[in-house]
């Protein structure tokens, strides 16, 4: 399912939150951490979530202190104060920044449509059809 994940569209939404805080009310009653399939951008998206709502203002060092403070390494080891600086420092607008979050939002639904179609097929392969419904609403 690689396909249904972007690592680009999870820095562009990193990145336009980031730069643009004032979307995190709009975002926020539809992103969850988990839309996120990176640990280490499940991690900066929740610490950011977790400084704005303690009314703080966003700073990188903040950031990746917390990061670091939480053990966790980007991909390859980059130290994380470059692997933020990477994500940080390109410029997105707000409207382009708050599409991304849409679109990682499509994506964890997508993911969860495939998982939900094979536990249905499972299920019916397996002679079980009175209880699909089950599935699907559990």
């Amino acid at each position: 399912m690689s396909q249904l994940s972007s690592i680009d569209i999870e820095k562009n939404c990193l990145r336009g939150l980031y730069r643009n805080p004032q979307i995190f009310s709009e975002i926020d009653g539809f992103v969850k951490h988990t839309d996120f399939t990176s640990q280490i951008h499940q991690v900066i998206y929740s610490i950011v979530k977790q400084v704005l709502l303690e009314n703080k203002s966003l700073d990188q060092v903040l950031i990746a202190q917390r990061i670091d403070d939480l053990k966790i390494r980007p991909p390859e080891n980059v130290p994380i104060w470059d692997y933020l600086d990477n994500i940080f420092t390109a410029k997105i607008g707000e409207k382009a920044a708050v599409e991304s979050f849409w679109e990682l939002s499509k994506l964890r639904t997508l993911r969860e449509i495939c998982a939900n179609t094979k536990k249905m097929f499972d299920f019916v392969k397996a002679g079980k059809p009175a209880i699909v419904g089950q599935i699907i609403f559990s």
